[in-house]
């Protein structure tokens, strides 16, 4: 996930530092699921209703984690969003519309992406093209489609 981040951060122009930002937000941002039991991470079925959140506090583990660290504020934040969607249908915070971030936004949209394309203990590996039309159909409403058009430029 950092490599495509920083390919695509580069892509959109943005600065080195909000490159960096990303980039190692891309490196820390699951370490909240560090507080979930591996047989939830690992199943290779569908998660029940209570594994379900159990998974979704992730995001706030990681942000509480990060957020401790002196001079990763901004490291924190993203990586305590990344599941917010425009919608609101997202999670830990529920999120939506404007209170979603320009950051937030651009890394959702590459750990929706990335989670498509990497091979899941349920799941083949989607192919680059079939993870955006997914993206574009199935995240329609929660994703940024600005940043998604970007994206998709850049990958395909």
């Amino acid at each position: 996930m950092e490599k495509i981040l920083k390919d695509f951060s580069k892509f959109i122009y943005l600065s080195p530092e909000e490159t960096e930002i990303l980039t190692l937000a891309a490196g820390v941002h699951d370490l909240g699921k560090l507080h979930v039991q591996p047989h939830i991470i690992y199943k290779n079925s569908g998660l029940n209703h209570i594994e379900i959140k159990t998974v979704q506090r992730h995001p706030y583990y990681s942000e509480m984690i990060l957020e401790k660290i002196p001079g990763l504020e901004d490291i924190a934040s993203v990586a305590g969003k990344h599941h917010e969607y425009l919608d609101c249908s997202g999670y830990w915070r529920g999120i939506c519309g404007n209170e979603i971030d320009f950051f937030t936004r651009l890394f959702t949209i590459v750990d929706i992406y990335e989670a498509l394309t990497s091979k899941r203990p349920y799941r083949k590996a989607f192919s680059p093209k079939k993870a955006i039309t997914i993206m574009e159909k199935e995240y329609k409403e929660r994703i940024d489609s600005e940043i998604l058009r970007q994206f998709k430029k850049m990958v395909l």
